[in-house]
C-alpha cells in the first residue's frame, strides 16, 4: 500500500472507486450468505423479521436492475417462505397475512402481455360496473380462501375471507380504491415501457421508473386496509424507499 499510496495512487484510484462501488453494489447478497452461516442461524431463527428484511433488500435491488418489475416484487415478496413458516410474533404473521393478500390483489390485475400490470382501459368495466366487480370480488374471495390465510389478534385466529365477506356490500369503495391503484400501475407501465425500449435514457428516467414502481407498491400493501382497519404491512419500504438510486 505505501507504494501505491507513493508512485501509483493517482492512477490506480479509478480502479479502486469502480471495484468499491462494485462491491457495495452486491453487499444485500454477501449479507444473505454471511446470514446463512451457522454463527447466525440461531439468530435467524428467533427474528424472521432478519430474514425478510435482507430477502427484501435483494428483490429491491432487482428492481433498481430492472431484473424485475414492480409486480413482480410484490409477487415475490408476497412468496418469501418466511410468512408461512410458523415462527415470529402474532404481528409479524399479520403482516405475511396482508403481504399475501395484497400479492393476489396485484396479480389479479395482471397483464398477459408485455405491461406489468392491466391498463385504465382495460379496466375501466371493473371499476363501473356492480356486477362484473361483484364478479371479481368472488374470484378475490375464492383466491383468499384457497391460500387460508389469517388474522392473528388476541383470541382464536379469524379467517381472512371472513372479513373479506363481510365487506361486499362496499361496491363503489372498493371501486374506487382499485381505480387509484391502476391510475398509479398505469404510470409504472408507460415507464416500465420506456426502460424496456432502450434508447437515449437519463438517470431520470431510471429514478422515475423505481419512484413510480415504490408508490404502487407501497399503495398496494395499503390496498388491504379497505377490509379492515387493523390491517396493516408496517413501513417495510421505507428502507427502499429513502435509498439513493443510480
Amino acid at each position: 500500500m505505501s507504494n501505491l499510496l507513493t508512485y501509483n495512487y493517482p492512477q490506480v484510484l479509478p480502479t479502486l472507486r469502480s471495484a468499491f462501488f462494485e462491491d457495495l453494489k452486491q453487499i444485500t447478497y454477501h449479507m444473505e450468505a454471511l446470514l446463512a452461516s451457522d454463527k447466525y442461524k440461531e439468530l435467524l431463527a428467533n427474528f424472521p423479521e432478519i430474514r425478510v428484511t435482507i430477502r427484501s433488500l435483494r428483490i429491491f435491488h432487482e428492481l433498481e436492475n430492472s431484473n424485475l418489475n414492480a409486480a413482480d416484487v410484490i409477487k415475490g415478496f408476497g412468496e418469501f417462505p418466511d410468512w408461512t413458516d410458523g415462527s415470529g410474533s402474532n404481528r409479524f404473521k399479520n403482516v405475511g397475512s396482508f403481504v399475501v393478500l395484497s400479492k393476489i390483489l396485484s396479480e389479479s390485475l395482471r397483464d398477459n402481455d408485455n405491461k406489468i400490470w392491466v391498463s385504465s382501459k382495460e379496466a375501466k368495466d371493473l371499476v363501473t360496473d356492480p356486477v362484473l366487480t361483484r364478479i371479481y370480488m368472488g374470484l378475490i374471495y375464492q383466491k383468499i380462501k384457497v391460500a387460508q390465510i389469517k388474522y392473528f389478534g388476541a383470541g382464536a385466529p379469524e379467517n381472512i375471507e371472513d372479513i373479506f365477506s363481510k365487506k361486499k356490500g362496499q361496491i363503489m369503495f372498493f371501486q374506487a380504491k382499485i381505480s387509484e391503484f391502476i391510475g398509479l400501475t398505469s404510470k409504472v407501465n408507460d415507464a416500465f415501457t420506456k426502460i424496456k425500449a432502450g434508447g437515449d435514457l437519463t438517470n431520470d428516467d431510471y429514478y422515475n421508473y423505481i419512484n413510480l414502481s415504490l408508490d404502487a407498491i407501497d399503495y398496494a400493501f395499503g390496498v388491504v386496509r379497505i377490509f379492515d382497519d387493523r390491517f396493516k404491512t408496517d413501513d417495510y419500504l421505507s428502507v427502499a424507499a429513502n435509498r439513493t438510486v443510480l
